[in-house]
This record gives structure tokens, sequence and C-alpha cells, in this order.
């Protein structure tokens, strides 16, 4: 059968915002027109990458037009 479900709690600090946008740290770029491509995996993989990249460098790269 299917394994038991887990339920995870976290505590957060009082003084943690509401939201938190990652685009708004500049953190990651607008998400581009994927018109009909159908390969929405392919954008988050990538976008994944670029936000990975920036909280290590410091550096926002744009891999894909």
């Amino acid at each position: 059968g299917l394994p038991k479900q887990r339920h995870l709690r976290v505590s957060l600090p009082n003084d943690a915002p509401e939201s938190f946008s990652w685009l708004d740290e500049g953190a990651v770029n607008p998400a581009p027109d994927m018109g009909s491509c159908g390969a929405s995996y392919l954008f988050t993989a990538v976008g994944s990458v670029e936000g990975a990249a920036f909280i290590q460098q410091k550096k926002l790269n744009q891999l894909m037009t």
C-alpha cells in the first residue's frame, strides 16, 4: 500500500514576512512566454538553476530567452 502520510511542522520567526517574492528580490527572471511549447518542465528547471546561481553568486543570469 501507500506509505503513511507524515506532517511537517515548521516554526517561523515572529518577524517572518507575510509574503516573499524572489522576483522582487531580483533573484529570478520574469516568466517567459511559453506559447504552445508544452515544455513547462524545462522553464521550471531553468528557473531553478537561475535562482540557485543567484543565491550562490549574487548575480542574476538569464539562461533562456
